[in-house]
């Protein structure tokens, strides 16, 4: 049975209610917790498909939710053995993997549509705090702006798999230089915490080096309106929607 914390925390970050906490509520238990109860309803919705095309795409989300859920340890870090048993079971099946790189503020999905390629679909998750602060209602937004082909036979070689790993194990526990923002305080630039990373660190330089082995091509952008709000008060962070929660949104409107 859910605890009512629990309940909380899916009702603020599902619904986004006209009364919201106002401190950082991040919690690895919760986040969790969000995941499976979103899987459980994945699989009684699926129950009522007789289409076959949407029966395929219902079972992909369900193993991309799997994933989601299996591949951190209790701390919220990456599980590395189990990254690379996802990146490897995609190169055999049809699906999509999801992937939240948290320090960088970043989603990435990699697909496997049957082709000689899999594509590599890197974006940013939560806005930036101004403007969600400055927007009046939802914001629009736009996703998947850069699509990377890696031809499949690349893709498959340990060397390349045990890359991926290790760059998003780093990139996912990392605040680099350039890309968390600075405010100045007693004359010193000091991190500005309560604001968001800039994803350039997956959308800019791990983009350039996954073209370097495969190839860019247009990309279909996914127009999306989304809520969010930045509240505090007497707290060192405030209250953001959960960015991965919005991973799993625009993963779904991809596949389905």
């Amino acid at each position: 049975m859910l605890t009512t914390e629990q309940i909380n925390f899916i009702f603020h970050h599902v619904f986004l209610p006209p009364k919201l906490p106002q401190e950082c509520d991040d919690n690895e238990e919760h986040i969790q917790c969000l995941l499976e109860q979103f899987l459980k309803a994945l699989n009684h919705f699926s129950v009522f498909s007789s289409n076959e095309g949407i029966t395929t795409k219902l079972t992909a989300c369900r193993k991309a939710i799997q994933g989601l859920l299996k591949r951190r340890d209790q701390s919220g870090k990456f599980d590395k053995s189990r990254v690379w048993r996802e990146l490897q079971r995609l190169a055999r099946e049809p699906g999509v993997v999801a992937f939240e790189i948290r320090a960088q503020n970043a989603g990435v999905l990699i697909s496997n549509d049957g082709s000689d390629n899999m594509a590599f679909e890197l974006f940013e998750l939560a806005p930036d705090a101004s403007t969600v602060m400055a927007t009046i209602g939802s914001l629009q937004r736009s996703f998947f702006r850069r699509v990377i082909l890696i031809p499949r036979h690349r893709y498959q070689e340990r060397s390349f798999q045990v890359f991926l790993v290790n760059i998003f194990d780093v990139l996912d526990t990392e605040e680099l230089p350039g890309a968390i923002p600075t405010i100045t305080k007693a004359g010193s630039e000091v991190p500005e915490i309560r604001d968001t990373a800039h994803p350039r660190y997956v959308t800019e330089l791990l983009a350039e080096i996954l073209c370097a082995l495969g190839q860019e091509e247009a990309a279909q952008t996914l127009h999306k309106n989304t809520r969010d709000d930045v509240l505090w008060k007497k707290c060192l962070r405030p209250w953001r929607r959960s960015p991965l929660w919005l991973l799993v949104r625009v993963m779904l409107q991809r596949i389905l």
